[in-house]
């Protein structure tokens, strides 16, 4: 019994420069600047961010994104959940082509993968022939290809990302905001942490939360300044700093828009103050309760 195929294939002409994968440190970054050669990071777990053409896209397990040759590019990973990201260095006259057959064509720089545990796979085999022992460049160039395989294969599958997460944004900002009370963070502070101007941070914070980032951060001061209130001994001025307040005037005069009394009052009343606040009832279902 006969099998065979024919096939006329040109390989592409490419030349592999580096290869490495690193558990990033929190907030670790590279750039602004432009690389000598085409980079592809392949996220094995963790967030960051990255800026190309001035535009800020959030990546994170399962995705990858290409850095292009000669292109200012700035990239940094999370602060609480950095990356694990593994990469490819690599030049040649075919690139421009192959790149834009894996789906970056120019305007998508961050890619989803399907299942990246083969490209996990090419790329430790390539490390583990860093040795220039015979042979070791063909294994490199096969698993090279393999990974562009790959990523052709799931070009059609991939979801190309042209927004943030918008969940991860939400999620990260109520973090910063309940880390940060005591800094008096504001929505400018948040927007700019999170790398998106503030018109889309209070658009999706709407959506999912029901309430403005500015009004978020107004009924955190005002939990945090409550439990204090109901629960130690702090002077007005004490607890006016730790709830993000210059001045104790400034913290007696939002207490009092809050919830009509102020804070010597509420706290003379003996109430429950801890129920004085926002409780998360679900997706946007966020409600200021009084205690009785």
């Amino acid at each position: 019994m006969l099998k065979k195929i024919e096939y006329h294939l040109n390989l592409p002409a490419l030349t592999f420069l580096e290869a490495g994968k690193e558990d990033c440190v929190p907030y670790n970054m590279w750039g602004p600047g432009e690389r000598a050669a085409n980079v592809i990071h392949f996220v094995k777990s963790g967030v960051g961010v990255y800026n190309i053409n001035n535009e800020q896209q959030i990546v994170s397990e399962n995705q990858c994104f290409l850095v292009p040759r000669g292109v200012t590019t700035f990239w940094q990973a999370d602060g609480i959940k950095p990356w694990d990201y593994w990469w490819i260095c690599f030049l040649g006259e075919d690139i421009p082509e192959l790149l834009e057959s894996c789906g970056f064509d120019g305007q998508h720089y961050v890619l989803t993968l399907e299942d990246a545990t083969p490209i996990w796979n090419s790329i430790d085999t390539i490390l583990t022939h860093a040795d220039r022992a015979a042979g070791s460049g063909l294994i490199i160039q096969a698993e090279m290809l393999r990974i562009f395989a790959c990523l052709q294969q799931n070009s059609h599958q991939a979801s190309k990302q042209e927004e943030p997460a918008d969940s991860y944004i939400v999620q990260r900002a109520i973090q910063l905001v309940n880390d940060h009370v005591s800094d008096g963070i504001t929505v400018k502070e948040l927007a700019e942490r999170l790398y998106i101007s503030r018109t889309k941070l209070n658009k999706i914070f709407r959506e999912d939360m029901g309430v403005s980032p500015h009004d978020f951060i107004i009924h955190s001061r005002m939990a945090k300044a409550s439990e204090l209130l109901s629960k130690t001994n702090m002077s007005i001025a004490e607890i006016s700093k730790i709830a993000g307040y210059d001045t104790p005037f400034s913290f007696s005069r939002a207490w009092k828009q809050h919830f009509g009394v102020p804070p010597a009052v509420s706290r003379a009343q003996k109430n429950d103050l801890t129920q004085w606040g926002i409780k998360n009832m679900g997706k946007n279902k966020w409600v200021r309760t009084q205690g009785q």
